[in-house]
């Protein structure tokens, strides 16, 4: 009850006019957040390209090794006629449809 007797009042304090709403500082601030989201940007890029064109480097290589290693083990035509049936002769094996397969 020691505060029942208090009357507080109230006295404004005089202040200087509101600091404009961009200031200097403020828009170095704001150029400094504009050039480092930039740096980000561009390094995230060059990363991102970097990634991908190794990725196509190394698909590209893996389709030319599967190409050459089914072009080695493509039977050819001598290897085809010297197939045998089992009766001694290699040319009934030979039809239309196995040279098509080819």
């Amino acid at each position: 009850m020691c505060n029942q007797e208090l009357r507080p009042t109230y006295r404004p304090h005089t202040t200087l006019a509101p600091p404009p709403l961009v200031s200097w500082d403020d828009s170095v601030h704001y150029f400094a957040l504009l050039i480092s989201l930039t740096v980000c940007l561009v390094v995230f890029l060059v990363v991102i390209s970097y990634v991908y064109l190794r990725y196509k480097r190394a698909e590209m290589s893996r389709q030319a090794y599967l190409r050459s290693a089914a072009f080695l083990s493509r039977p050819t035509l001598d290897g085809l006629m010297d197939q045998t049936s089992g009766s001694g002769s290699g040319l009934p094996l030979l039809v239309q449809r196995t040279i098509a397969k080819i």
